[in-house]
């Protein structure tokens, strides 16, 4: 028989602010706007970023601001089990929880984020490719936090 463990509670709690800078938009259309997303797009070379930039990272153009519906595809997933305890997401899931790398359609880069409508009984290669919609929490903050991806219906049940 395992001794039982030996636990305290404990908090650690810091409140501090930042700011986002050149990628505030981004952040502050999650508040006016949950049902579409603001990404950058390369004035000179039309590659387009989210997580947003100011710059290109092919070219160093400038970027703009376009909006985008938050479709996109599954690059990669992993099941976490495991949230610590300090972590601002534990408010925001359950365990165990899908985490992706998404691409948004037309995208260069991978946004990682909370994935619903996975099943954890498939092999996670089954889950590569799924295309889904981002999305934003019922009372979003303007963190990262506040974006979901939720993957479309299985086609294979």
């Amino acid at each position: 028989m395992p001794a039982p463990q030996f636990e305290i509670d404990d908090e650690l709690k810091v409140v501090y602010k930042y700011g986002y800078g050149g990628i505030a938009p981004f952040f502050e259309h999650l508040l006016d706007r949950p049902d579409t997303f603001r990404i950058t797009a390369c004035r000179s070379c039309d590659l387009a970023f989210c997580p947003p930039r100011t710059h290109c990272q092919s070219c160093w153009g400038a970027t703009e601001w376009v909006d985008h519906s938050g479709a996109g595809t599954i690059e990669s997933v992993v099941w976490a089990y495991w949230v610590p305890i300090d972590s601002p997401a534990r408010q925001w899931t359950d365990l165990p929880y899908a985490y992706a790398a998404v691409r948004l359609d037309g995208c260069r880069n991978l946004l990682r984020t909370r994935v619903l409508g996975l099943r954890q009984d498939v092999p996670l290669s089954a889950s590569t490719g799924r295309r889904g919609r981002l999305g934003v929490v019922e009372q979003p903050t303007a963190r990262l936090g506040d974006l979901v991806f939720t993957a479309d219906q299985d086609p294979a049940g």
